[in-house]
């Protein structure tokens, strides 16, 4: 028998014995883990988003806890703390230089779907840790003279002919 296993001998009702090998479960190890890929997910959502957006954001991808569970607040909160993730606070982002696309698109002076637009294009350099994540936006970014040629000569817009400009009076 190798360290680490249990051995097993089942007697059955006929008098027939059968010899079983398992595995023990590590110190500390049980059955509900919770996947490599959503705990790499969590940390890098802990960078960008407060515990509430992340569990809407598991949820979205269908992605559950090692139970099973759909994700809320507290277990997104007790799993950060069980792993030792650090919390998102508020002005993180703007430590470090970044914005979100509704912050972008303020700045910009477009709507959120021009910012997308650009993103999309490759106009605008953005980072989304998975799909549904915010955009994280690089505030330098946001003066590349390609970014602002686009904006400022319209084509960042839609150039769908269908797609009018409503103008109040």
């Amino acid at each position: 028998m190798e360290p680490g296993q249990l051995l097993l001998k089942l007697h059955w009702n006929g008098g027939d014995h059968t010899a079983l090998a398992v595995l023990k479960n590590r110190v500390g190890q049980h059955r509900w883990k919770t996947s490599p890929a959503t705990e790499q997910l969590i940390d890098d959502l802990a960078r960008v988003a407060p515990d509430q957006s992340i569990a809407a954001i598991l949820n979205r991808l269908g992605m559950r806890t090692g139970k099973g569970h759909t994700w809320t607040q507290q277990r997104v909160r007790s799993f950060r703390n069980d792993h030792g993730i650090e919390a998102y606070r508020d002005g993180e982002r703007a430590e470090r230089g970044e914005v979100t696309l509704e912050e972008a698109a303020g700045r910009l002076g477009v709507s959120r779907m021009t910012v997308i637009r650009l993103i999309k294009d490759r106009s605008l350099p953005a980072k989304q840790t998975c799909a549904g994540a915010p955009y994280v936006i690089r505030e330098t970014d946001l003066d590349l003279p390609t970014v602002r040629r686009l904006i400022e000569s319209g084509r960042a817009a839609s150039q769908d002919p269908r797609q009018g400009t409503l103008e109040y009076q």
